[in-house]
């Protein structure tokens, strides 16, 4: 008679045998009742074995003989040990479990959580009280440790499998996966795991998750997923703007009505806006677009300021965003291409491409020349890693390791007093730091700064739930990462505000996946103040007019020849600026950013003689030979020499290393007072994008 899965479940619940006596079994009957391929013979070429070797060496270069437990090449390493019945006794009764939490048992659960830094993997909930400090058994974390181990040395023949996963046998599964970008291919710390318990496997989305890890792990790579939503959602938005382009309406206002429908298509997904309101009136409007105008003005004037719309209670969301409730009159068609938008998956678009959809309210020439065009996400991974988050990701290794020793089998009570203390002193520096992109454009660079902030958050807090330290949704106090701590400057207002909305829709995303059950302080959108809206070059005090006029920087017409040239025709008032002098910097700890790309000998038609003089004026140590973005390059530099900032890491054009640009990097490596050290660098890369240039990343 085949076991069932119930009798699975409720037989090694009950199991209370030695670990290396039970793990084969229990894995042989676990892929046997998930329908899961089992393991072969163990042999030098088995791909999916028990105690498949795998070299080491140590540091000496001794080679010695190791055995994971479990191998499956390209899909998992897994590692298995057993919890001490006494812990797992105490972990049930803390939880309300009761009989030891078997099937079907009522034991009181925690809210659905996802364990910051496993994107991808179905959020699922835990008992509550399970990692709790009588239940710590530092055996997981060695076996963690372990497999870590493993996959270095794995990884010296090839890519390591993109699954860990420690199997306490009879009680619970680990995981952690390596697809996450913000991982820089890693695993993660033991913190960033995901844990499920055995009894959840009843549970059909948990028996995929299974199936997916044996046969076709790349179905959980999160990447992948994101640009398939990501690309249905601009196919129906890039359809609406040019629908919108083809009005009288401003760009400006097509941008910020975007915006609107942008965040309450991703508050409805999140399940901020229970019943899906907005979309199910769009539904609506469709048969009547006469009424669309009032409907969707009403909608957001409730969205702002909170209230009743029906019966049903809507949160005071306010932040700015909806104190203009503007909205342009909308033809059957775009209401139905903004309503197949509101159908989309919202919750898993990478906010960092919010921007760029919205950008398609722009032409193309006037996207470059304000500054906010798209930088892929890998591009800006690989600068803040560089800047900050390798840095930070070593001294929570370093932390992790202390824990480790700290926590060892019969470590003393004050062993645990003293991690706590580790890790808070850890989490106080991270939400004390400070981070600048002084040229934002629609917040790429904040965006995944804050991302790669708050997913170390997330495993620090995941370390004191181990320790336990309970959290309240309730009480909000320990979520101390914020957008406050992220700062950016913009000149055109619009994209300041799409920067704005950007850091808004990531920090909810996250609320979203620690407390899936509960809502938002209100309001919901806080007013952090986080971007300014300035040159963030150059500072003065007005400007007069110089009596002469001249080329607008943008208009072409065609000459004898069919060659683009400027049109003379098309002029503009000049100016004089002034008191120009170099603009101000809020304080950050670290700078980081993409500034506008903009050669020398195209900086007077495009930004007009008075301000280029001006700002050659106002920088004296600056050549005048450089690009544009040399003065932001200029002013992160000093920041950080006199002490404001740490560090800066910029994307420029690659003629940073040419001769006439140069210069500005050697008056500041080679100062003789506090000069500057470039710690990472990659003179020449090909650009991703529509301007024809290469890159150069520094840090």
């Amino acid at each position: 008679m085949s076991l069932t899965l119930p009798a699975f479940i409720a037989r090694w619940q009950a199991a209370n045998g030695p670990e290396r006596g039970n793990m084969q079994l229990f894995l042989h009957e676990l892929t046997q009742v998930l329908g899961l391929p089992a393991p072969e013979p163990t042999g030098a070429s088995s791909g999916y074995c028990f105690e498949k070797q795998v070299p080491n060496y140590s540091p000496e270069g001794k080679f010695t003989k190791n055995y994971m437990d479990l191998y499956k090449a390209g899909c998992f390493i897994l590692e298995a040990k057993r919890t001490p019945d006494a812990l797992r006794a105490k972990s049930a009764a803390e939880a309300g479990v009761g009989g030891g939490g078997g099937v079907g048992g009522k034991g009181r659960r925690r809210p659905t959580v996802h364990a910051p830094g496993l994107p991808g993997l179905v959020e699922e909930p835990r008992v509550e009280g399970y990692r709790a400090t009588a239940t710590y058994d530092a055996r997981l974390e060695t076996a963690f440790i372990q497999g870590i181990r493993y996959a270095m040395a794995l990884g010296l023949q090839g890519p390591p499998p993109p699954f860990l996963i420690v199997c306490d046998i009879g009680h619970s599964f680990h995981l952690w996966n390596r697809y996450d970008p913000k991982a820089g291919g890693g695993y993660g710390g033991f913190g960033a795991r995901r844990i499920i318990l055995l009894d959840e496997l009843e549970k059909p989305d948990i028996q995929q998750l299974f199936r997916d890890l044996w046969t076709n792990p790349q179905a959980l790579d999160t990447n992948r997923r994101i640009a398939q939503v990501t690309r249905g959602i601009a196919e129906e938005l890039g359809g609406l703007a040019k629908e919108l382009r083809s009005t009288t309406r401003s760009k400006e206002e097509i941008a910020h009505f975007l915006m609107r429908c942008v965040f309450t298509c991703f508050a409805e997904d999140i399940n901020l806006l229970p019943g899906k309101p907005f979309t199910e009136g769009l539904r609506q409007l469709e048969k009547d677009p006469d009424q669309a105008v009032a409907f969707l003005q009403d909608w957001w004037k409730v969205m702002d300021a909170g209230g009743k719309w029906g019966w049903k209670r809507v949160l005071r969301f306010n932040g700015g965003l909806f104190k203009d409730t503007t909205v342009p009159p909308l033809s059957q068609r775009q209401l139905a291409l903004l309503r197949m938008a509101a159908e989309k998956d919202w919750q898993e678009v990478e906010p960092a491409i919010f921007g760029t959809l919205l950008e398609s309210a722009l032409d193309d020439d006037e996207r470059h020349r304000l500054g906010a065009h798209y930088t892929p996400r890998a591009y800006i991974q690989r600068l803040v890693d560089a800047t900050f988050g390798q840095a930070l990701r070593e001294q929570w290794t370093a932390i992790e390791t202390e824990l480790a020793q700290l926590l060892e089998p019969g470590s003393p009570p004050e062993a645990v007093t003293e991690a706590k203390a580790k890790l808070h002193a850890f989490h106080d520096e991270l939400a004390g730091l400070r981070f600048l992109d002084p040229a934002c454009g629609s917040g790429n660079f904040l965006y995944v700064a804050f991302d790669t902030l708050k997913r170390l958050e997330g495993e620090v807090l995941q370390r004191l739930e181990d320790l336990g330290e309970g959290f309240s949704a309730f009480d909000l106090s320990h979520e101390r990462i914020s957008p406050a701590q992220f700062k950016g400057i913009e000149l055109n207002p619009w994209a300041a505000g799409i920067a704005e909305l950007v850091l808004w829709i990531a920090h909810l995303q996250w609320f979203r996946r620690r407390h899936p059950a509960g809502d938002p302080p209100e309001p919901v959108l806080q007013n952090y103040g986080s971007i300014e809206q300035r040159d963030a070059v150059l500072a003065c005090d007005g400007d007069e007019a110089t009596g002469a006029s001249r080329w607008d920087g943008k208009t072409f017409t065609t000459d004898a020849r069919g060659r683009a040239v400027p049109d003379g025709s098309a002029r503009v008032q000049a100016t004089r600026l002034l008191n120009p002098r170099p603009a101000l910097w809020p304080p950050a700890d670290y700078l980081i950013g993409n500034p506008p790309f903009l050669g020398n000998a195209a900086m007077l038609g495009e930004l007009g003689v008075g301000y280029t003089e001006a700002l050659r004026a106002a920088y004296p140590d600056v050549p005048d030979t450089v690009d544009f973005v040399l003065y932001w390059w200029h002013r992160a530099a000093l920041e950080v020499r006199e002490g404001r900032a740490r560090r800066f890491g910029l994307i420029t054009t690659n003629s940073l290393s040419q001769v006439r640009q140069r210069g500005v990097l050697a008056h500041h490596l080679n100062a003789a007072d506090h000069p500057l050290q470039l710690l990472w660098a990659i003179p020449d890369h090909p650009w991703q994008g529509s301007a024809a240039v290469r890159i150069a990343m520094t840090v």
